[in-house]
């Protein structure tokens, strides 16, 4: 029976009033981008505090991440609705494109509706192509099947710009700080047609004495492009590359190998492979046995002669004894504690966060499809998927807590662990969390069982691969410049922006999403296939009698 027949009780001023509050929620009407105070910013301040406050005291029982599940079941208004009354309320913002979008961003359970076959359809559907935006990922892996939940409608469709500009207005409002909203609104509109910083203005190449040609004007400080012509130098030569606190890569310790290589192009590809900085500081000594952890920078090539440098930091916990669950997961507080630790050493360096407390290491165990992990929750459930699928199915709304820890525990048992196998060879299976912010920009974290510990059934030591890697250049070109890629790629405390660049500087307020613009790039999160984690799982080989008892977090 359609659902909409299970709806004549329900007055039509009630769906009316929701969908207006709604609307107000984002500050604009349906059809305009112009700012429209329908909420009362006070109330809004009253109800963080609360949320917080709620969060808070669920959080010192159980997972953060089951907690910020449980309140919305038990305080969000939205959950009391009937997934008919939310199917309504979809169908009215559907010809409402940009809110329509907005709603799938702030709701976890308007997501799920909204990956229904029905809405798929719409001009921003659930996954987006490479190239236009409009049709699912198709056979190129890496290129079509990483973006989603992003707008990737292509620009150069003249109906989709206003609404692309509107959804844009929209969230830079809600994820950029008030600095940097005046600062992008006092800039001409015409010169930021893309997120690269170092898109060149016609007329505004000038000379760099240290590559010998031009530059667009942003890849200089303010200070170079008043230096004489025969003096001057890109940011590329002026700023470095941070490997770790105490340790940077200039262009300057790369350049002259790309000379040697060039000279000698019978050189084979493992020749052109060396190992340019270490840092060896005892604060990175997170070694294991004989295996050591300092942060390196490597420079290699690759086929057909592309010329790579990749930061690498190799962080071991040593047999440890980790707080687990009766059926012998590791608790995930222990790899948040972990992942914390490591974000105040070379970790947030070559693989930075991305928000204010993003832990890019918990996206190596996607929640709901990695069973790895234990997620403390109220009498102790687990192994239970409280968002729903996520990925694309059209299952109900509906959140079930039925899933016991004896049944979790037989299961994995009888058919082995199972996680989601994030890469697409057999080198990168396992916990992976990769990046790709175009071929020449890419990072990767993978986490797994150190070979060192499979002796002990009693502790294990997990291995964690940190790594960044840049293009840099071709052996076979003569012209030994750093290409856009090294510019991304600096350290952005290295130099000094020109403030009359047309693009947004990086912020220095971490609350602000620009204070991260610099390492955001397309995340490689969507399970490919599932398979048994053998060597890689995260959970005890002795028996689960032996394991550590599951404790309260506080």
């Amino acid at each position: 029976m359609d659902v909409l027949r299970n709806l004549h009780d329900v007055p039509l001023g009630v769906l009316d009033l929701i969908i207006r509050r709604i609307r107000g929620l984002f500050n604009y009407g349906p059809s305009t981008s112009t700012p429209k105070v329908l909420v009362d910013e006070m109330s809004v301040q009253e109800w963080k505090q609360q949320m917080r406050g709620r969060l808070s005291i669920l959080e010192e029982t159980m997972d953060p991440l089951v907690a910020a599940s449980i309140y919305n079941i038990d305080y969000s208004p939205i959950y009391r609705l009937p997934p008919e009354i939310l199917l309504v309320i979809i169908r009215h913002l559907f010809n409402d494109a940009p809110t329509f979008f907005c709603l799938r961003q702030v709701s976890r359970l308007f997501r799920e509706l909204i990956n229904n076959k029905e809405f798929q359809g719409h001009i921003f559907p659930t996954y987006y192509e490479w190239d236009d935006g409009l049709n699912t990922p198709g056979v190129w892996y890496w290129m079509n099947a990483a973006i989603k939940f992003n707008v990737a409608v292509t620009y150069q469709r003249a109906a989709h710009r206003p609404l692309i500009k509107e959804i844009g207005t929209r969230l830079r409002r809600d994820r950029l700080c008030l600095g940097c909203q005046e600062s992008y609104n006092s800039k001409p509109k015409e010169s930021l047609p893309g997120r690269c910083k170092l898109f060149p203005l016609k007329g505004s190449f000038i000379h760099c004495s240290g590559c010998g040609h031009d530059h667009a004007q942003p890849m200089f400080s303010a200070a170079q492009q008043r230096a004489l012509w025969n003096q001057r130098i890109c940011l590329g030569r002026e700023g470095y590359v941070r490997l770790c606190e105490h340790t940077v890569i200039t262009w300057a310790d790369i350049e002259p190998h790309l000379i040697e290589w060039n000279a000698k192009p019978h050189m084979t590809l493992e020749d052109c492979d060396v190992t340019i900085k270490c840092c060896t500081e005892e604060i990175h000594n997170f070694g294991c046995g004989h295996k050591t952890s300092a942060p390196f920078a490597r420079l290699w090539c690759e086929e057909p002669g592309t010329v790579m440098l990749q930061l690498t930091w190799h962080p071991h916990t040593g047999p440890s004894n980790f707080m687990r669950s009766a059926g012998g997961e590791i608790l995930a507080s222990e790899i948040r504690t972990l992942a914390r630790k490591y974000r105040q050493n070379a970790a947030r360096f070559i693989v930075p966060e991305e928000a204010a407390g993003h832990l890019p290491e918990m996206e190596c165990f996607p929640f709901g499809y990695c069973d790895c992990l234990h997620y403390v929750g109220p009498d102790d459930c687990y192994g239970i998927d409280y968002f729903g699928s996520d990925q694309g199915s059209s299952s109900s709304s509906t959140t079930s807590l039925t899933t016991s820890s004896t049944t979790s525990s037989t299961t994995s048992s009888t058919t082995g662990r199972q996680h989601g196998r994030l890469g697409m060879t057999k080198k990168f299976c396992g916990h992976i969390r990769s990046t790709l912010w175009n071929y020449s920009l890419r990072s990767l974290i993978a986490m797994r069982q150190c070979r060192s510990s499979f002796h002990d059934p009693r502790s294990v030591c997990i291995e964690t691969q940190y790594t960044k890697t840049i293009y840099v250049g071709h052996r076979r070109h003569k012209n030994n410049s750093p290409g856009d890629s090294w510019f991304h790629a600096l350290d952005p405390d290295s130099f000094v922006g020109d403030e009359s660049c047309t693009r947004l500087e990086r912020c220095k307020d971490a609350s602000c999403t620009n204070h991260y613009a610099a390492d955001m790039g397309v995340h490689e999160s969507r399970p490919a296939a599932h398979k048994a984690c053998g060597d890689n799982c995260m959970v005890s080989r002795g028996s689960a009698s032996s394991a550590s008892s599951i404790m309260s977090e506080t």
